[in-house]
């Protein structure tokens, strides 16, 4: 089994979260909808949120106030015949509504929606328990 570590970070505006909708130029989960995500590079979790917020959407640490840092969540997922956990690492951060984002090429879409709406969405694996561990719906 692969084990692979991410970070999935959640923009929150004070009611609703954003959602990004993955492109058809990523490796897995193309046209599914997911929080900011990336493979853990950095030395901390948290690092490496920052930088996948400012290349997914050009935000940057300074307009972000970090809200809660979740624990873990591992998610069984099938990938290509490969069985892959994947060891996630959630945030939460505020932003303001009126904040300027500017998506690169791994997403197509985005949507500002409340956060139970969540499962109404053909998302990434798991999701909706990633979600739940950063804010209560």
């Amino acid at each position: 089994m692969i084990i692979k570590k991410v970070v999935s970070s959640f923009l929150w505006d004070g009611e609703k979260i954003l959602i990004l909708k993955r492109s058809e130029k990523v490796g897995n989960h193309r046209g599914k909808w997911a929080g900011i995500s990336g493979h853990l590079d950095e030395s901390t979790p948290l690092k490496q949120a920052y930088k996948e917020i400012f290349e997914e959407t050009t935000i940057k640490e300074h307009s972000l106030t970090l809200i809660k840092e979740g624990n873990y969540v591992e998610v069984y997922d099938v990938f290509k015949g490969n069985e892959i956990t994947w060891q996630i690492y959630p945030f939460l951060f505020r932003v303001e509504t009126d904040i300027n984002i500017e998506l690169d090429w791994e997403h197509d879409d985005m949507k500002w929606i409340v956060p139970d709406q969540v499962k109404d969405f053909d998302t990434v694996p798991g999701l909706c328990d990633v979600l739940k561990t950063v804010f209560e719906y």
